[in-house]
């Protein structure tokens, strides 16, 4: 792809994912090709459609989530930043990723991003487990899972009280997951 091309195809990738975030899926299409500033045949020849520009929303969040905590040199402070960005992009992109993902034609593409970032995941677990930070069972599944449960402590509040929220669920979650006797689970006290 000519650099020019790619930098418009960046371009709207980039203001599909600020849109999407700040107004939700429901955005047009024509709304992001404007905003971009490029026209809807360009956003067509680029994205066949919404499901299409999702994953590659998706995408770019990832790798962006991804760029920030490979910076971060001390394994548990890098754990702890996957949890938070995790959990808010589990909270402003689960839902339409799901809807994305049964669109068959690009059921293949879903699924080797996902391996891909179940692998990335287990890579920041691994050193933060090696460093003697974590339960030494913990794994990706795991942390999709805490994302999940992150999540759902933001829903409905407002952009400005997200990420505030999230840190604090973050902090609390964790205590639950540093090394040491396994932990007798509510169900088993009776």
């Amino acid at each position: 792809m000519r650099k020019d091309a790619q930098a418009r195809r960046d371009k709207i990738v980039a203001v599909a994912a600020d849109l999407f975030e700040q107004a939700g899926y429901d955005v047009p299409l024509e709304a992001i090709a404007e905003r971009a500033g490029v026209g809807r045949g360009t956003l067509y020849r680029n994205f066949r459609d919404r499901s299409a520009l999702i994953l590659e929303v998706v995408k770019l969040r990832i790798a962006e989530m991804f760029a920030v905590i490979d910076a971060i040199h001390d394994p548990l402070q890098a754990f702890l930043e996957l949890l938070f960005r995790g959990g808010i992009l589990t909270a402003l992109h689960s839902q339409k990723n799901v809807e994305a993902e049964r669109d068959a034609t690009l059921n293949d593409e879903w699924q080797t991003f996902e391996a891909d970032l179940r692998i990335s995941i287990q890579r920041v677990v691994d050193k933060a487990i090696a460093s003697g930070n974590l339960r030494a069972d913990l794994s990706s599944n795991d942390v999709i899972l805490m994302a999940r449960v992150l999540a759902s402590s933001v829903e409905g509040l407002p952009a400005d009280g997200r990420d505030a929220t999230i840190r604090r669920a973050v902090d609390l979650l964790f205590s639950g997951l540093r090394p040491g006797p396994r932990r007798r689970s509510p169900r088993s006290l009776s």
